[in-house]
């Protein structure tokens, strides 16, 4: 079950950061969120958007936790899946500059893929005569 968990939360930050840097390639705009790192990383581009993102997800769960007046271990896990999401939205605006699709087509691919997974998922060998018995 903790696999299961771990691998839908894993899935759910490529998803996520896969949304923003498809939103911003479109033309489509950003999330609010997404749009403080945006603005820093075009006013300042030594770092990339994927670390200001994670800069500005660290403090706001640091400004959580002063808020809060109170440490919670699992805030820390945060940091974790910060920096996992801030280097995916680095390394898909990457792929998605070098490449010549655009965003939709992209988009379009990734979700016919899924759909695609899905319905494998879902029908779970029977296709392929597996009854399961």
């Amino acid at each position: 079950m903790n696999d299961s968990k771990l691998t839908i939360r894993g899935e759910l930050t490529l998803i996520n950061s896969l949304g923003v840097v498809l939103m911003l390639h479109s033309g489509s705009g950003i999330s609010a969120i997404s749009s403080v790192p945006y603005a820093f990383s075009e006013v300042f581009p030594k770092l990339t958007l994927g670390t200001w993102t994670y800069l500005f997800q660290s403090l706001l769960i640091l400004t959580l936790m002063v808020l809060r007046k109170k440490f919670i271990p699992e805030y820390l896990f945060s940091f974790v899946i910060g920096f996992f999401f801030g280097k995916m939205v680095d390394i898909l605006e990457e792929h998605l500059e070098d490449s010549d699709y655009s965003a939709i087509e992209v988009a379009a691919a990734l979700l016919s893929m899924e759909m695609g997974d899905s319905a494998l998922d879902n029908n779970q060998g029977e296709e392929f005569g597996d009854t399961g018995a």
